[in-house]
């Protein structure tokens, strides 16, 4: 069994001595098992050139080469050799534990060869892949649990398909037999690789790893085997590091393989303040991508994550202040619609006729020189081409834009939902809490955001949006103090014009008064700034003005789902789009006055007991009279309440 004996023994010549022989075989079957024994002891005592005779014998049995191959009955041959030889090494081997010193010169030389018969592992399939499992099995169980700990991780970090990976959970099996605690030393190889970034290809082993642990996961049999899912639970801060990576597609993968790991609910905080931020990371980022397919996988693993991770109040806080604070950033408010500066080069013929003033002047002519002094009169520019033009707006199409405001939306409610059961009730919609029945006392409002958050949502959104704190409290002053505050009024509305992702942040939590009530200085000063457009507007209608319109539309909304502005004042939104620009003026400050009487507060029975008066209606009622022909409609609505006193 020399290298040069299996170099000349080529298929033409196994078929000549198969030929030869083939007579002698029959009539000596039992002399030709001892020869296949003796074979086979002889292979096994070789500890040289092991893996050119385990590839001659491989290539007699299970061939390659479709070209080139030896008859079926030298093929049936080398396949007993081979079978036979692998049973007697997995007898030495389960027998090397009560004998030590045993060893077997065919394993031993075939360690430092491992690398190649593991590629040839993961390239074989049928028999020839079977038998080199059996034989890399029995390398690794010879040699210990470190040598076969790395023949698995091998298998993660190499193998590119199911086949492959297959291999993987075939060789665990065999060697656990023997060595029970190898996988716990795997998950901590691997690990250890991620996190001192020596894998070249971190993508390969994610998707490995998440595919495991989603068949283990899927697996309704309880197996005696120990599963790569267990095993990493214990080592789930490993991936943390890949979630800053560039690589998009990576970050999915490693959050993909926390959500199937599960994060648990013990976590340090400073682990969950680094977790939360990497995560929101990952998910304004995954905002940028053009691709909505790709997009949506991305931000549903983000919000599955965050589901898992925000089951403590305080980790609440700390995603809803990142993703708050994150929103009047530049380069991420753009992504929700932010209005942004975008200057426009001149035209080709104002570069081609555009000359500098310096060179202007060097022409004679353009100088005066005066008499008797050193001083000269230079020619000063062409007054008149004033400021180069401009253009304000957003900057990502409106689809783009739709589908990440949505995005952000579902996050928010994501990290703001009340964890304990036993205090979640249902929000009211919209729609239950502006057509409540008067009549009817109202119940009680239950919150799905716990009272601190709404108390921390509605103080960061002041905060971030007024531009100082001298008039940030709840109450609402004389209406005559509006001029006193006009240019900070007017400085808060063009906050919520330029992002009018902020709009629909308020409309999420306008449902809870505490958050309303910690808005209070906002709502104030986006009424007053309106009251001053509608009441100076030269439009007759209030129609021609839409975007103040809606404003004035979503600010009685939110003031009424709150139910810090009752019915019927909550109702006259619906007028506006048949009221003057002045009638809007008079219904805005009809709701002024009420809030100046009655301001937002966070005592729920107050907030429960709020109602209207008749003096409160005046003014409505006389923009009605003074509309009966397109308001008359609305008459009950408004005041069907008050008909039996009226």
């Amino acid at each position: 069994l020399s290298t040069d004996l299996i170099k000349s023994l080529n298929p033409q010549l196994l078929d000549k001595l198969h030929a030869n022989f083939e007579p002698w075989r029959r009539r000596n079957a039992p002399e030709y098992m001892s020869l296949i024994t003796l074979v086979v002891q002889l292979i096994m005592k070789i500890d040289f050139t092991t893996l050119e005779v385990l590839e001659f014998l491989l290539g007699i049995a299970s061939p390659v080469n479709t070209n080139n191959f030896p008859c079926p009955e030298v093929q049936e041959v080398g396949a007993i050799i081979i079978n036979r030889l692998i049973f007697e090494l997995q007898r030495s081997v389960f027998h090397k534990h009560r004998d030590s010193s045993f060893d077997v010169p065919f394993l031993s030389s075939l360690v430092d060869q491992s690398t190649s018969i593991l590629r040839q592992l993961l390239d074989s399939k049928g028999p020839r892949g079977d038998w080199l499992l059996r034989i890399t099995a029995y390398i690794g169980l010879s040699s210990g649990e470190d040598l076969t700990s790395d023949m698995m991780v091998f298998i993660l970090c190499n193998a590119t398909s199911h086949v492959q990976l297959c291999r993987f959970v075939q060789l665990q099996s065999i060697v656990e037999v023997k060595l029970g605690d190898v996988l716990p030393v795997v998950v901590q190889k691997v690990t250890d690789k991620l996190r001192s970034y020596k894998i070249s290809q971190p993508n390969i082993i994610l998707a490995n790893i998440l595919a495991i642990m989603e068949w283990e996961k899927s697996t309704k049999s309880n197996s005696e085997r120990s599963t790569l899912l267990f095993c990493m639970k214990k080592q789930w801060e490993a991936f943390l590091p890949l979630l800053t990576n560039d690589d998009l597609h990576l970050v999915l993968k490693a959050v993909k393989v926390i959500n199937t790991l599960e994060i648990p609910t013990n976590i340090s905080s400073a682990t969950a303040l680094r977790l939360c931020s990497t995560l929101l990371n990952f998910f304004f980022r995954s905002l940028e991508v053009e691709d909505t397919r790709a997009s949506s996988s991305m931000f549903h693993a983000c919000r599955l994550c965050l589901k898992y991770l925000c089951k403590e109040t305080f980790i609440q806080c700390i995603a809803l202040r990142f993703l708050i604070e994150s929103l009047f950033i530049k380069d991420i408010a753009i992504l929700f619609g932010a209005k942004q500066i975008l200057p426009v080069s001149k035209d080709e013929k104002e570069k081609k006729n555009f000359q500098s003033l310096y060179e202007s002047n060097k022409k004679q002519g353009l100088t005066t020189t005066l008499h008797r002094s050193q001083s000269t009169v230079f020619h000063a520019g062409v007054i008149g081409q004033g400021l180069r033009s401009s253009v304000f707006g957003p900057i990502l199409p409106k689809v783009h834009m739709d589908r990440n405001k949505q995005c952000l939306m579902s996050i928010l409610r994501c990290c703001s939902h009340q964890t304990k059961k036993i205090e979640e009730v249902t929000t009211p919609t919209a729609e239950s809490a502006m057509e409540v029945d008067e009549s009817v006392a109202m119940p009680s409002h239950g919150q799905s955001v716990s009272g601190d958050l709404c108390r921390m949502i509605g103080s960061l959104m002041t905060e971030q949006i007024t531009p100082d704190v001298l008039y940030n409290n709840r109450f609402w002053p004389e209406e005559e103090s509006i001029q006193m505050t006009v240019e900070r009024d007017l400085q808060i509305y063009k906050n919520m014009d330029e992002n009018p992702v902020l709009w629909q942040i308020l409309d999420l939590y306008a449902a809870s008064p505490l958050t309303m009530c910690r808005c209070s200085p906002i709502l104030k000063s986006l009424t007053a700034s309106l009251m001053i457009h509608f009441e100076s507007s030269r439009e007759k209608s209030a129609r021609n003005t839409p975007k103040q319109l809606d404003a004035a539309a979503h600010l009685v909304t939110y003031l009424g789902k709150s139910r810090l502005l009752p019915a019927p004042l909550r109702y006259i939104s619906e007028l506006f789009h048949t009221s003057t620009s002045y009638e809007v003026y008079l219904l805005l400050l009809s709701v002024w006055r009420y809030m100046k009487e009655f301001p937002p507060t966070e005592d729920p029975d107050e907030v429960n007991t709020r109602a209207c008066e008749l003096r409160h209606l005046e003014t409505i009622r006389a923009i009605m009279h003074n509309n009966i022909d397109k308001m008359g409609a609305f008459y009950g609505r408004f005041f069907s309440p008050f008909s039996s006193s009226d």
